[in-house]
């Protein structure tokens, strides 16, 4: 990656798109880590939190 782009580049870069791509696939990349955050659930029981005891 270039710290400080060239025209050339950059005509290059718009030219082809790659901006648009770039900010699709990070896009993707950041819906897919939230839905991985939110798919776990509990995996333990209501005993273990307290439940359990009071339902008696």
């Amino acid at each position: 990656m270039t710290r400080v782009p060239r025209y050339k580049q950059l005509k290059s870069i718009l030219a082809s798109n790659q901006d648009i791509i770039y900010l699709e696939k990070k896009n993707a990349h950041l819906k897919a880590l939230e839905s991985k955050s939110n798919a776990h659930g509990y995996v333990r029981g209501a005993e273990y939190y307290g439940g359990g005891r009071y339902d008696r």
